[in-house]
């Protein structure tokens, strides 16, 4: 049981490095004690991935994430995508874990989100806002960040959408208090407002096929934020291939030389192949399927032999892959013969 203790612990880590900060990492390790404490056999009933988007799934709802309100807000279906795991399974095992603190009043520590958007977490106990109070100038400019946010993520036409990212992200430019560490803004958390409604946008870009806007936009990403910790490099490089922009992609792979992940394999491979150097496509598939083979199985779609096989799944590689599969199955399949070399080179 230790072993699935420590692969959930690390998983909500990295999760909340990629996609959120230090006190929801905090707040959802001290969830997943509680729980461990309570019936920690449980965690080991259905996949590591499962409990994993479980368990932040109640940090996220206690602390109104979900809520257009919230200035890190996020959709159910959003979520669902981030983490692998349908809404409805998120659910499901979410009540079942509510269900072991059925009738104590404080299951996640509490948080409130405060007017200079950031989560204060107070060791269980209650956080009281004077609603009386005056908002100062940082808090207006956030109140203001969060209501542009929330009407950027309503079911709007593009156009409306649009305006609403580009004005939430003026507003959060003005919230900016440090600018020395031009390099490296991510670690600012007075920045991150800024960053997330750019890949937002940058996002919403890229679905609408504003491809050139869109690259612009992680590119300049990429610029503030050296390490990548919000991952756009994956955007982007499907934006580079797609347009075989070979200076690009080639500058990409060179500023990443020591990405060791497997989506930055199966990536190579696939521009290798386009560009009919299939030595480096064959050897960068090989590392690929070595790493994860489910990506492989996900895009050639045999996933179903795959459950029905019966074989072990390793959770954190399947939900990575089927990451990869939606965000760039599109993109293999537009490679002419692409998905067919593919099968071959797996096979063999």
């Amino acid at each position: 049981m230790k072993d699935r203790i420590n692969e959930i612990r690390n998983a909500i880590v990295e999760y909340c490095k990629e996609n959120l900060n230090e006190q929801y990492k905090d707040m959802s390790l001290d969830l997943l004690a509680k729980i461990e404490q309570k019936d920690g056999e449980l965690l080991t009933s259905s996949r590591c991935d499962i409990w994993v988007a479980a368990i932040l799934n109640m940090v996220l709802e206690d602390a109104e994430m979900f809520k257009r309100s919230h200035p890190m807000y996020i959709t159910k279906k959003a979520f669902s995508e981030k983490t692998g795991v349908s809404s409805k399974t998120i659910k499901s095992k979410s009540d079942a874990l509510r269900a072991l603190f059925e009738g104590e009043e404080t299951v996640v520590a509490e948080a409130a989100v405060t007017a200079e958007n950031t989560v204060e977490v107070v060791q269980a106990e209650e956080v009281k806002v004077e609603a009386t109070k005056e908002l100062t100038e940082d808090e207006t400019k956030s109140a203001k960040y969060k209501a542009l946010m929330g009407l950027a993520h309503e079911d709007l036409p593009f156009e409306d959408r649009l305006d609403y990212f580009k004005q939430a992200m003026a507003v959060a430019e003005e919230m900016i208090v440090d600018r020395e560490n031009t390099t490296n803004y991510w670690n600012n958390e007075s920045a991150r407002p800024y960053m997330i409604a750019a890949q937002d946008l940058a996002t919403l870009l890229m679905n609408n096929k504003n491809h050139k806007e869109a690259r612009e936009m992680f590119e300049l990403l990429l610029k503030m934020d050296e390490n990548d910790t919000q991952g756009n490099r994956y955007k982007l490089i499907n934006l580079l291939i797609a347009k075989n922009d070979r200076k690009a992609v080639n500058d990409l792979f060179a500023r990443f030389k020591n990405e060791d992940s497997a989506q930055w394999d199966y990536f190579k491979a696939l521009y290798y192949f386009k560009n009919g150097n299939l030595y480096f496509a064959k050897s960068a598939i090989k590392d690929g399927v070595e790493k994860n083979k489910y990506i492989g199985l996900f895009l050639m779609q045999w996933t179903a032999a795959l459950r029905m096989s019966g074989s072990v799944i390793d959770p954190v590689l399947y939900t990575e892959a089927t990451y990869y599969y939606n965000e760039n199955f599109a993109l293999w399949k537009s490679t002419k013969g692409a998905l067919k070399w593919l099968v071959n080179a797996v096979i063999k």
